[in-house]
């Protein structure tokens, strides 16, 4: 599954008695330069950050935030001296209130509030400075398809191979399977139901045209089977003398 991941490099905040606020501030940028193709969908994601402080007896809180969502807190986390604590919280499109900071759903207005971690409070009485490491946020999402499909006449007299799932992985990609109408013994292949006469086609799935997350398209093929004619009128039986003979491609039987 493809991810957006925005990660603040491991890092030690200025010295300060009030609470210290560091941000990923490239979202709009990042989100650019991913080239996201139209209707992706997100499933989940992850905030994290391990932190330390560097003096004093008491705990501190810790913070995440999506832009002005706030959606972990600890109040204790940030403990006294000693080793760094981790912290992390999963979301998901139902968390509440999350559609109003991110969203990554649609045609391609994409968006995603400034992730922001605080630390500590306001008036403590002592200078603190905070040791961070994984800090970040990763979205995991999955792209959009175009699924083909394809319809026969009649399954007894032909096939479409090549057809699937295709996923659409960037922005202004342009695929171009090949999908092929197959007769089966004794039949033969007649044409598309839209007219094109060749038994293999090209299809071609962009990007810009998807309307929704998955997008069917489907090609159905006309087949029949091999016949003699006389005139415009098809022969299912001959008889030689009064023996019934089955006609096959180049030879009859006598039954």
């Amino acid at each position: 599954m493809p991810t957006l991941e925005f990660k603040i490099p491991n890092g030690k905040t200025d010295s300060s008695q009030n609470a210290v606020t560091i941000s990923y501030n490239n979202i709009a940028t990042d989100l650019d330069n991913a080239k996201l193709p139209r209707y992706i969908q997100w499933t989940s994601g992850t905030m994290t950050c391990t932190i330390k402080k560097n003096t004093g007896l008491g705990k501190l809180p810790i913070s995440m935030k999506i832009g002005n969502l706030t959606i972990y807190t600890d109040s204790n986390g940030i403990p006294t001296v000693g080793d760094p604590t981790p912290h992390s919280i999963t979301i998901t499109p139902d968390t509440a209130n999350i559609s109003t900071v991110i969203v990554l759903s649609g045609s391609g207005n994409y968006s995603i509030g400034i992730p922001s971690w605080v630390f500590g409070q306001d008036d403590t009485t002592a200078y603190k400075t905070y040791t961070y490491s994984n800090t970040g946020l990763t979205i995991n999402y999955e792209n959009p398809k175009y699924i083909i499909k394809g319809l026969s006449n009649n399954p007894e007299w032909g096939e479409i191979t090549g057809i699937g799932d295709f996923e659409i992985i960037e922005k202004g990609k342009i695929l171009t399977p090949t999908i092929t109408a197959v007769p089966k013994p004794n039949c033969r292949f007649l044409c598309w139901d839209d007219g094109v006469m060749t038994s293999s086609r090209e299809v071609v799935l962009k990007e810009s045209e998807l309307s929704a997350h998955n997008v069917t398209k489907t090609y159905s093929a006309l087949f029949a089977p091999i016949a003699l004619y006389a005139g415009a009128t098809p022969i299912s039986e001959i008889y030689v003398g009064t023996k019934k003979a089955k006609v096959y491609r180049g030879s009859t039987r006598i039954l």
